[in-house]
């Protein structure tokens, strides 16, 4: 008799498996894509997510997994991953208590830069400008100058040109970390507003002017480009790696 199998869905929206009943060896507790946990059920009314459906005696091939709902079609309640993705989602196992006695252990200037971090985050998601681009610059008229009276030097022997225009030696410039919030930038283990708030996700508070390379992988959120990931060069979290929001990356 044909039916429909079970679906294995992460609260961030990312389908484990649509065939949960018949490929048990696909079944995850945990997203391995973003850690979050997996759910098979609405959370509201417990009615199961329709995964691949199944006919006796036909095998089929190069057919597309089954789309991830929005919302349930038992109740009509919105799925997790179909909420607003800007809220901060705290795990289960981080407990209240737990948070608290974290951060009392923090010294003042973890605890500025942690909430600066996170209001900046926050708020780079939400009022999101993309960097602007510095206008090039108006070039300069050049002039030569040739005899013993010139203009820029004065009396001279011999011939002299000079280039007004003549390019100087250019300064070389590097990424650093700087947030504009607090004066140290925190660094996470993956791009995910709920990876502020979890102390395990945490690489690095790193002082501002922090030195920096861009590893060049970014990440979006809400389909804004958010995050960049960078490794730490100097200081006492060099050789890290992890993620920062995109307005705390600065080339100076």
């Amino acid at each position: 008799m044909s039916h429909h199998d079970i679906q294995q869905v992460c609260l961030n929206g990312h389908q484990i498996t649509d065939s949960y009943n018949s490929a048990s060896a696909l079944r995850r507790a945990f997203c391995d894509q973003c850690g979050a946990k997996t759910i098979i059920a609405c959370p509201e009314c417990n009615h199961l997510i329709k995964g691949d459906f199944r006919v006796p005696g036909v095998v089929a091939i190069g057919f597309p997994t089954t789309p991830v709902p929005k919302h349930c079609e038992n109740c009509g309640k919105p799925y997790p991953w179909a909420e607003n993705k800007f809220a901060i989602r705290l795990p289960i196992w981080l407990q209240l208590s737990t948070l608290l006695t974290w951060h009392k252990g923090l010294s003042m200037v973890e605890k500025i830069g942690l909430w600066g971090s996170i209001a900046s985050i926050v708020s780079l998601g939400l009022f999101f400008f993309p960097p602007s681009v510095s206008s090039q610059s108006e070039p300069k008229a050049q002039a030569s100058t040739l005899g013993a009276q010139s203009p820029a030097i004065g009396s001279n022997q011999g011939s002299v040109i000079i280039n007004y225009g003549a390019p100087t030696a250019p300064h070389e410039k590097s990424y650093v970390l700087r947030n504009g919030k607090s004066g140290v930038t925190l660094v996470i283990s993956r791009p995910s507003l709920d990876a502020a708030v979890e102390p395990k996700n945490h690489v690095c508070m790193a002082l501002a002017g922090t030195p920096v390379l861009l590893t060049g992988e970014t990440a979006k959120l809400g389909g804004i480009d958010m995050w960049r990931k960078v490794k730490i060069l100097s200081g006492e979290c060099a050789n890290k790696v992890g993620w920062t929001a995109i307005e705390n990356v600065s080339l100076e």
